[in-house]
């Protein structure tokens, strides 16, 4: 991914390269702002026969479009330049700042007056491993990700395939999530049912275990969204089941091999190797954003923040 920051040791850039990544940007939240702003005409457009005058409709439409805009946008930040929290603040701040410029103007032409900011973000970091087992950096099989959190977004895993799998028993991979204050331990484990062939996905929360079964020979494990093969799985209560703060670990992670990534809502430092580097490694990331969306109409004075976090519960 690329940075668009200078060298720390004080070296020259390639200065074409850099505008060229900028203007990339640039033209990206364009793109974004004009998708607004033409879904926001539409909608304003088959709604004005409507009864409503007050907005309220076109207010309701254009929310959705923000939406799907900052979305965009919030996650194109990160593509462009994920080397510091700075950077990636700078960029959603921009592009929500461009979002905003476009569609007033095109707003006012039915006499709205939007208007779109960033009210804040939250400092995270993106961890992920992709070399094979679940293991530490040191090569621990029991290890933990992060301490004192409360939030995880985007979890997924990958399975290789079926037979990377241990059996149900003591050597069974488990992600646990211990609540730091007392409480509820969550754990799920994956593991491969010898005679079935199938892949078990178990979750114990609260005293009660439940689980689902997939006969998918590389099945993705969305843990935030609770699906696996890309299926609902009842069992996975991750959403529900854990509140911060709390401290996430794995158990046995020799006991899988594929591919994770996950995004938590705190700055871990650097308590891995560097993106793309050894496993696993982080490197910094948004956990969210709020931005604050204010439409006026000569009626309605509406506002309200909306909350930008990709695969934070994936629903």
């Amino acid at each position: 991914m690329a940075d668009l920051r200078p060298l720390s040791d004080g070296r020259p850039t390639d200065s074409r390269a850099q505008l060229i990544l900028v203007t990339g940007f640039v033209i990206a939240v364009v793109l974004i702002a004009l998708a607004l702003v033409m879904n926001s005409a539409i909608y304003t457009e088959n709604l004005a026969t409507r009864s409503d005058s007050s907005g309220a409709t076109e207010a309701a439409a254009y929310q959705r479009a923000v939406e799907s805009a900052a979305l965009d946008a919030f996650e194109y930040a990160h593509v462009v330049n994920d080397s510091g929290y700075v950077g990636l603040n700078r960029n959603v701040t921009d592009a929500i700042a461009g979002i905003d410029a476009i569609s007033t103007r095109q707003e006012a032409t039915h006499g709205h007056v939007p208007n779109l900011s960033v009210a804040a973000t939250v400092n995270g970091t993106a961890i992920s491993d992709d070399a094979g087992v679940f293991d530490s950096q040191s090569n621990a099989d029991n290890w933990t990700v992060a301490t004192d959190i409360s939030g995880v977004r985007a979890f997924t895993i990958h399975v290789d395939d079926r037979t990377d799998l241990n059996q149900s028993g003591n050597r069974e991979f488990r992600v646990v999530a211990d609540p730091v204050s007392g409480g509820d331990r969550w754990t799920m484990n994956v593991t491969r049912n010898a005679t079935t062939n199938e892949v078990v996905v178990g979750v114990n929360a609260t005293g009660s275990y439940d689980e689902c079964r997939r006969s998918s020979l590389k099945p993705w494990i969305n843990v935030t969204a609770g699906t696996v093969g890309s299926e609902p799985c009842d069992a996975m209560t991750f959403a529900e089941g854990v509140t911060g703060p709390y401290t996430l670990r794995i158990r046995n992670g020799s006991g899988i091999e594929g591919s994770y990534s996950l995004v938590v809502n705190d700055n871990v430092s650097v308590l891995y190797g560097t993106a793309g580097f050894g496993d696993p490694s982080d490197e910094p990331a948004l956990y969210n954003m709020t931005v604050n969306m204010v439409y006026r109409t000569a009626e309605l004075d509406y506002r309200t923040e909306i909350e930008i976090a990709p695969g934070d519960h994936d629903g």
